[in-house]
């Protein structure tokens, strides 16, 4: 098998008829947007996750402290660590008063996606043929989950514009020391983002080490992302004594311990099984605790969590259904939807849906086979989208897979899947043209 890439073949003949073709797909894919944020009435905006930002929004805004706590007549809220502070901070910029806060910080974060989507979409049209350019925009411009997460007051939305934004710079022909300084920073904010990505760069640097294939940008790239993140963990321990709550860590730990996410096989505990366990206030104390916990219960029942951690938690990861939220593809409940109202986004939600089960599972096993080759490192696209899938699903191996954490993560695995179709079609041509020759 020959190494797959994303060799452009399109003739200049043609070429106007694929931007046309693309141009329609973004029209569509904005009218998606503009009805989803419109039309779709959410039973409550702010509550769980959401709450906390908007109270941290408001604190940036109105007392200039970075803190989870409400302001209460003339006491000022203690400053703590327990949210990544981009999503606040980005959400303060909006703050006006209460009627219309939520709605602007939802528009900005569909105009970031917006806006990121195009550049990948143009870098993507540059470096492949006509037809996957149109296959990729359809994917990225049309897919329900990337729409849905734009009308929570969640960090889902600003994250995935960020990988966007990373995929679209690897996606140059060639990377200079600059490319590799901005990957490094975008790398760095997405980390205060979603802590995901805060080990994101050192893994990457990790890799090329091992496969001693360390460049000077490569530094550059390693120093930029950890500037943000060791800027802000100085922050933290200036003002809360400690580099990092400990306690997002202990939650991703001892949430993610329960073996399809319920406790003691009880179907009405799955996504919530901490929540039926007797032993949780013990999980809670410390990392060591959780993990002493955790290691106990394993060891009372190694098959099973064996399986749990090398196996099952990918399953959940990558599904469709947002089993941990209100289900299908929303995050939180909905009263009013267009996407069960309206017949083209029907369609378009079914087709997704459909297509979702044959394109994942295929991507994600041969983004393992991609990450492991060698060339890989030689194109840098294919290098930092497979090196983004599979730290996610390292990551996520040991932490809780709740669905939406790997929405965002289906955008690199969207390019592998036209990898795979690309090489695809050019072994298809390249047979079709040896037998015609020998016609």
């Amino acid at each position: 098998m020959d190494f797959p890439s994303l060799k452009s073949t399109q003739s200049k003949s043609t070429r106007n008829y694929w931007v046309l073709a693309i141009i329609i797909v973004i029209c569509y894919g904005l009218h998606l947007r503009y009805a989803t944020l419109e039309i779709t009435d959410l039973s409550t905006t702010i509550r769980s996750d959401a709450e906390l930002y908007y109270i941290y929004a408001y604190n940036i805004h109105n007392e200039h402290i970075y803190s989870k706590e409400a302001t209460t007549g003339d006491i000022k809220p203690k400053p703590d660590s327990f949210c990544p502070p981009a999503f606040p901070f980005f959400a303060s910029l909006f703050w006006e008063n209460t009627n219309y806060f939520v709605p602007k910080v939802l528009w900005g974060q569909t105009l970031i996606q917006i806006v990121s989507f195009l550049i990948l979409n143009i870098m993507l049209f540059r470096c492949t043929q006509g037809v996957i350019a149109l296959i990729g925009s359809l994917m990225i411009w049309t897919f329900p989950h990337f729409i849905a997460i734009d009308m929570y007051f969640l960090t889902e939305s600003l994250f995935v514009s960020i990988i966007a934004l990373i995929i679209a710079i690897s996606l140059k022909q060639k990377l200079t020391s600059i490319d590799w300084i901005l990957l490094g920073i975008l790398c760095g904010v997405g980390a205060l983002t979603r802590s995901t990505l805060e080990y994101f760069s050192i893994f990457v640097f990790l890799i090329l080490a091992f496969r001693k294939a360390i460049k000077r940008e490569h530094i550059y790239f390693l120093i930029a992302s950890l500037i943000p993140i060791i800027g802000w963990k100085i922050r933290n321990y200036i003002a809360t004594g400690a580099p990092a709550d400990p306690t997002l860590m202990i939650s991703a730990l001892y949430h993610g311990s329960f073996p399809d996410f319920m406790f003691n096989h009880d179907p009405r505990s799955l996504g919530y099984a901490y929540q039926f366990d007797p032993e949780s206030a013990k999980a809670y104390q410390s990392i060591r605790s959780a993990l002493g916990l955790i290691i106990e219960r394993a060891t009372n029942a190694p098959m099973e969590y064996a399986q749990w951690y090398l196996i099952g938690k990918q399953f959940f990861l990558w599904q469709w259904y947002i089993f941990e939220g209100w289900g299908d593809i929303y995050i939180y409940n909905v009263e009013n939807s267009p996407w069960e109202r309206f017949p083209d986004m029907i369609v378009a939600h079914d087709f997704h849906r459909f297509l979702h089960q044959l394109w994942v599972a295929p991507s994600v096993i041969f983004s393992i086979y991609l990450f492991f080759k060698k060339e890989t490192q030689q194109n840098q696209a294919l290098f930092i989208c497979t090196a983004l899938i599979i730290f996610c699903m390292l990551l996520h191996a040991i932490t809780a897979p709740y669905t939406r954490y790997g929405i965002p993560f289906k955008l690199p695995l969207m390019l592998i899947f036209l990898v795979a179709l690309n090489w695809g079609l050019i072994k298809i041509n390249a047979l079709v043209i040896k037998k015609t020759q020998r016609i």
